[in-house]
């Protein structure tokens, strides 16, 4: 069941349990733009927790953005209630190593804040321990801090064969397929993806890129302008075609740039998913 109140908010059900979605844009490569998208979905997730939602028994606030923890922190106090800050990647490292945010005026101000969350949240979840040692590094006692690493739907997510329906749609049974699913997004190394592809034009291999994000745009305009006909960029795809969509490649790839690496040492190349017997 969903319904709309006042075009801002959405409401839903999910096993029963009720839920608020705040709609926000697809996020663009404007820095200031997505700013005011986040400060909007904060006001907004705040004022219908307070005024729709009501007092809660536990707060549990996911980055990023890092902002997201002061929006937990809020309710919590509001609430009488602990508030959970999970990490899901550290900020402001990532936009500083990005070159988003060089001022170092707005680079201290980010850093405080970041100091700001860990102190003032009841607990603190890193995904990764190699998150949980960086925090720690900052001065959060070990006693705040619980890492809990992301998990999968494993009723959802299994093997298929890979002669599939969307496989058969989007033409990828006769060749050799590589399969990016995610954030098309500025960590993303979309660059050496494209080398890649037009190194390897001549042979039957397709691209395949499921997704959106801030470099939609740009990535569908460089493989038209390069006439990458074995590239396909498709956006946004259900979350039940997903065990499909993974069943339908050879291999899957991550390629991230030397920013969106966790220690932000080196790009990396990650295959996900070995090739499945055809």
């Amino acid at each position: 069941m969903q319904r709309r109140w006042v075009g801002l908010l959405y409401y839903s059900e999910c096993e029963g349990i009720p839920v608020w979605h705040v709609r926000l844009p697809i996020k663009g490569q404007r820095v200031w733009a997505r700013a005011l998208d986040y400060i909007r979905f904060h006001l907004l997730s705040l004022v219908a927790s307070i005024c729709t939602i009501g007092p809660q028994d536990i707060v549990i606030a996911t980055s990023p953005p890092l902002t997201i923890g002061v929006m937990s922190w809020l309710l919590g106090v509001r609430w009488g209630a602990p508030s959970v800050y999970k990490v899901a990647e550290i900020y402001p490292d990532l936009a500083i190593r990005q070159g988003v945010v060089r001022h170092p005026a707005l680079i201290a101000a980010m850093r405080w804040l970041e100091r700001f969350v860990y102190a003032r949240n009841t607990m603190i979840v890193p995904i990764a321990e190699q998150f949980k040692r960086t925090i720690r590094e900052r001065g959060v006692p070990d006693r705040k801090l619980w890492v809990i690493p992301d998990f999968v739907d494993t009723e959802l997510y299994r093997p298929l064969p890979r002669a599939n329906a969307f496989a058969e749609e989007h033409g990828l049974l006769n060749d050799f397929v590589v399969l990016y699913g995610g954030n098309i997004g500025l960590v993303q190394d979309w660059e050496s993806v494209l080398f890649a592809a037009e190194a390897l034009k001549d042979l039957p291999i397709q691209f395949v890129i499921v997704g959106d994000g801030a470099r939609r745009q740009w990535l569908t305009d460089e493989v038209r302008q390069r006439g990458l006909h074995k590239v396909k960029v498709l956006g946004y795809q259900p979350k039940e075609l997903m065990p499909q969509i993974n069943a339908s490649c050879d291999i899957g790839t991550i390629p991230m740039t030397r920013t969106g690496a966790l220690d932000g040492s080196r790009p990396r190349s990650i295959p996900i998913w070995p090739p499945p017997s055809r």
